[in-house]
């Protein structure tokens, strides 16, 4: 009969007690709590919760739970994100919330995700061999410090204190883009703005993420009129089915490039009104220019003083005078400059417009690596310059 031994183990500030056998054929005491703490070290990360504040179902990945998952509970093979899904738990991007019973776990699809869960995730795809390690009680903080490091995000666009808020969609994209241009994949062109229904809504300073994740096919709108919805909320299936199109572009949505036809309203004003593309005389301020949405713009001198700069509007295309018609690469006439069309704002200027505008918004201050300041800089860490993304003048 096997004799038995009460053994105290002190280990991680707990005390446990167990039966430790004395026979020679079993384990010696030392292995047995060197097994005893691997258990208890396993059982802490495996708790992958997403309502503890230190183990959240991103924050960790075990190799060996992620083998364990077969299926979710709560995600059935009809779910709309289900092949996102379980392509990004296979690749230990994502796992579940729950430790898997007989291979079966659960995901939580509508649970919000946090910035600090998404980025993780992104973090995991984009920088596999990266040394994360928390420097602090956030569990957060080892990945916050790589993002940062990458120029994947900015503390002035995240602090680490509010890692854990959730993510909204414009925040998404904006995230999701940098990742993008970062493997070198960039949009070959964008989608008019009148896509989005709800363009307008999206905050200034992510307007040009959303427009190229639109166009990259990253993201799409949540129902048929192309609506954004820039400030809601990323739940689970969302965060990973976008994080699978960032990884497999293969999974990407179709992109529409082509404007929907509008209407025009009948003119209002004093001043001439015309459809963004069609014939009008010499643009003037105070005129009205509908474009394909349907969103009336009133030309204003903008940036620099120069007419419609800023406002996002073509003023010169279809621009007749002295019965010459204007368009994209002739002289024009009233600086013998000629007209570009900018490929990120849709406007249209002169060489010499082109010019007051770059040196018009030409930022003070350096930045981060791929930021985009003013909507046609880019900087560059290793050159400690910014670059121009607007035409050639």
């Amino acid at each position: 009969m096997k004799k038995q031994m009460l053994l105290g183990i002190i280990t991680a500030g707990l005390v446990l007690s167990m039966s430790i056998p004395t026979l020679a054929s079993e384990l010696t005491i030392e292995e047995t709590v060197k097994q005893t703490e691997k258990e208890l070290l396993n059982s802490q990360q495996t708790n992958t919760t997403d309502n503890t504040t230190s183990n959240t179902a991103e924050n960790t990945t075990d190799s060996t739970v992620v083998a364990q998952i077969k299926s979710f509970s709560d995600v059935s093979s009809s779910h709309w994100a289900y092949k996102s899904i379980m392509a990004m738990v296979n690749r230990g991007l994502f796992s579940g919330t729950t430790t898997p019973v007989n291979g079966v776990g659960t995901f939580s699809p509508e649970k919000t995700m946090t910035r600090a869960e998404f980025v993780t995730v992104v973090v995991r795809a984009m920088y596999p061999t990266a040394d994360i390690k928390a420097i602090n009680e956030n569990w957060w903080s080892g990945t916050y410090e790589v993002a940062v490091d990458n120029g994947l995000i900015q503390e002035s666009e995240f602090t680490e204190s509010s890692m854990a808020q959730g993510i909204t969609r414009q925040e998404m994209s904006m995230v999701l883009v940098r990742a993008a241009e970062q493997k070198g994949d960039t949009a070959s062109k964008l989608v008019p703005t009148a896509k989005i229904s709800d363009y307008s809504t999206v905050g200034s300073y992510y307007k040009d993420y959303v427009v190229k994740a639109y166009s990259m096919g990253m993201i799409s709108g949540n129902d048929d009129r192309g609506t954004f919805a820039p400030k809601i909320t990323v739940t689970r299936a969302a965060g990973a089915a976008v994080l699978n199109r960032l990884v497999d572009s293969s999974a990407r949505a179709k992109v529409d490039f082509t404007a929907p036809v509008v209407t025009p309203e009948e003119p209002q004003g004093t001043g001439q009104t015309w459809v963004e593309g069609s014939n009008h005389d010499d643009p003037k301020v105070g005129d009205t220019v509908i474009k394909a949405d349907g969103t009336k713009v009133v030309l204003k001198l903008g940036i620099g003083g120069v007419l419609g700069a800023g406002q996002g509007v073509d003023i010169y295309t279809g621009t007749v005078v002295n019965g010459v018609t204007a368009k994209e690469g002739m002289c024009s006439w009233f600086d013998g400059r000629p007209f570009a069309k900018d490929s990120i704002t849709g406007e249209m200027h002169t060489g010499t417009e082109w010019n007051t505008i770059k040196h018009s918004t030409h930022p003070k201050e350096k930045g981060s690596n791929g930021e985009i300041r003013n909507t046609w800089w880019e900087y560059d860490t290793e050159a400690e310059i910014w670059f121009w993304l607007g035409p050639v003048a």
